[in-house]
């Protein structure tokens, strides 16, 4: 961010204990499914090759994995090299997402692979790798890149940097501060007054 900017303030969130766990959790299966991949005979790219930053440093993200070369898989079209993501899931949304897919279960999760996708140059179709964290089911399957998607959202992150740099406020998403999409923003109080 530049000195000049008028966008100041930023915070990350103050979690509960709680949540912070169900976030350790979530790094934990993903490593443990990332060796398990690694014993398979997949090779994964190196940490800094995981990293993107754009619009300034108002955009950034960080890949899981890339997946760079894999044992043979006869029957199995995976095409390398690969990003590769891994969600930890409570069984009520493990069994959404066996049931109707990413796309339909998390749109969120489909907006930020696509993200990886455009930044990291990696188009072919993303490698999903699903934990129950409940049952330790384990679902794989792959994720097309959806350039329309990472566009639409690269445009509306600009429109927001626009605004912001320009003072304007851009309507509210919502009418409703319970809404569950502000849960652990960071700016919630201010934007909704006292809670």
């Amino acid at each position: 961010m530049r000195a000049s900017d008028p966008i100041r303030g930023w915070t990350v969130p103050d979690l509960p204990a709680r949540v912070k766990l169900i976030f350790d959790r979530g790094h934990a299966l993903e490593t443990i499914a990332r060796t398990q991949l690694v014993q398979a005979g997949f090779v994964f790219a190196p940490p800094e090759a995981l990293e993107f930053v754009a619009l300034d440093g108002f955009l950034q993200g960080h890949a899981d994995g890339v997946i760079l070369s894999g044992p043979p898989m006869p029957g199995v079209n995976l095409v390398l090299p690969v990003i590769w993501e891994a969600k930890c899931l409570n069984s009520k949304n493990w069994r959404a997402v066996n049931k109707d897919g990413l796309v339909k279960t998390f749109p969120k999760y489909v907006t930020q692979i696509a993200l990886y996708q455009r930044f990291l140059n990696q188009p072919n179709p993303a490698l999903i790798t699903c934990v129950n964290a409940d049952t330790c089911e384990v679902l794989h399957f792959t994720l097309p890149f959806d350039a329309q998607r990472a566009r639409a959202t690269v445009e509306r992150v600009e429109a927001i940097v626009a605004a912001t740099r320009n003072g304007e406020l851009l309507p509210r998403f919502t009418n409703n501060p319970s809404d569950w999409r502000c849960g652990i923003c960071p700016h919630r109080r201010r934007c909704w007054g006292p809670a």
